[in-house]
């Protein structure tokens, strides 16, 4: 397999907004760490895949796009052979339309876009042939937010790393673990990558040839830090965390020669809640009436309320508002499996995936472009701000009850073709 990799970083010189809470001090502050965006090039057979991962909260559906156009042009990459990844922090440039929680930056959005393409263009013009490992280590570190009966971890870190054959060096890496990058709070006004860029470092340090290092996100909307609100002192040591648990497995696995190399991309339509304009007047008068008017977050929900409602009705007099397209892509390197989904999946989705197909496989939340929360079928009887408030900051409607089990399936599918 021919490999390259490069990293280029993209914090801005500016103050920007930071993305992902509701009632932050705004604008950014300065800089605690800067944030990169950091490409794996791969081609073998005549199959060829471009991964960017980003130090960033999401990504909108148009940028995505846009990028996978220049691609295709410049690069001669196929639409699915292109994936945009974010580790989902919260404490980076506002890169999506969340209400309330940071606004969207259009210069930095601008910034990140020539930013991505000059990082492509390093990776694609640096290969050289390498083989992989795989491993994988236990890590008990995240923790289910919700406190619900159905409470569930993915106690899993998952890694590759690239080198070439007979060589100590390695070329790259990618690390996978299923937590929100939202160890510094809400209070919290300077950029940083949070546990992901310190995981990115450490790994990058420990193994030879301080390989460019890739961080992904699991189905982690479920999945908190142990603690939040923390210095950053504390993050550092999350991100110490995840590096010390599977570094060991990377030391003791073998390098394979690449033999299967596939990708696939499906769209699948997520059915959604649809309610037509007296059934969104309800929803939205029923979340207001369901908090106390001196609440902290009394003003944001009451702004988030008030735009959904809006946006709502002129997607439903469009006809609009009854599914919403999810990209799911799955890419196979030997017998790993990668699957990425855009979307903030519960963490029994990556459990579930496991148990129906029985591969070794990881997942790459908050990948392509931006959705919400998609809930368990259980966590809709068992409500939280997962399944009872969190669209309305997104403006979308709720996924339908099932909506994840759905992917799961699909996700499956796609994986025994492959």
């Amino acid at each position: 397999m021919n490999v390259g990799a490069a990293q280029i970083d993209i914090t801005p010189d500016f103050p920007v907004e930071l993305s992902g809470f509701a009632l932050r001090p705004q604008p950014s502050d300065g800089v605690e760490d800067p944030i990169f965006a950091r490409a794996l090039y791969l081609e073998h057979a005549g199959e060829r895949l471009l991964w960017i991962a980003c130090d960033l909260i999401a990504f909108e559906r148009d940028l995505v796009e846009r990028f996978r156009e220049w691609a295709m042009t410049v690069l001669g990459l196929e639409w699915r052979q292109v994936l945009l990844s974010a580790t989902h922090t919260h404490t980076a440039p506002a890169t999506i339309h969340l209400t309330a929680a940071g606004k969207y930056s259009e210069p930095y959005v601008a910034l990140l876009a020539k930013k991505l393409e000059e990082v492509a263009q390093q990776a694609v013009a640096a290969t050289q042939s390498c083989d992989i490992v795989t491993a994988a280590a236990p890590l008990e570190l995240a923790v289910d937010r919700r406190g619900k009966p159905t409470a569930h971890v993915d106690s899993i870190v998952s890694a590759l790393a690239l080198r070439p054959r007979d060589r100590s060096e390695f070329t790259a890496a990618c690390v996978n673990y299923a937590m929100h990058p939202v160890t510094f709070g809400r209070e919290w006004c300077r950029i940083s990558a949070d546990w992901c860029g310190a995981a990115s470092r450490g790994l990058s340090q420990v193994l030879t040839g301080e390989p460019i290092t890739l961080v992904s996100n699991g189905a982690a909307g479920n999945l908190n830090p142990p603690a939040m609100d923390k210095p950053p002192e504390f993050v550092r040591s999350l991100g110490q965390r995840v590096c010390d648990a599977i570094a060991p497995a990377i030391f003791a696995a073998n390098s394979q020669p690449v033999e299967r190399f596939a990708v696939r991309s499906e769209t699948t339509l997520l059915p959604l809640e649809h309610l037509d304009p007296a059934g969104i007047d309800c929803a939205a008068d029923e979340r207001l009436s369901n908090q106390p008017s001196n609440w902290v977050l009394a003003d944001p929900i009451r702004e988030a309320v008030a735009t959904w409602r809006e946006a709502m009705k002129r997607i439903v007099a469009t006809g609009g508002g009854k599914v919403v397209p999810l990209e799911i892509q799955v890419i196979r390197i030997n017998d790993t499996y990668i699957v990425t989904v855009n979307g903030e999946m519960f963490s029994r989705f990556t459990a579930m995936l496991r148990a129906r197909t029985g591969k070794n496989l990881f997942v790459v939340g908050y990948a392509n472009a931006a959705f919400g929360y998609i809930p368990t079928r259980e966590a809709y009887d068992e409500g939280g701000y997962e399944v009872e408030t969190a669209h309305f900051f997104y403006n979308s409607f709720r996924p339908q009850r099932g909506g994840l089990e759905m992917l799961v399936e699909r996700a499956a599918a796609m994986i025994s073709s492959i």
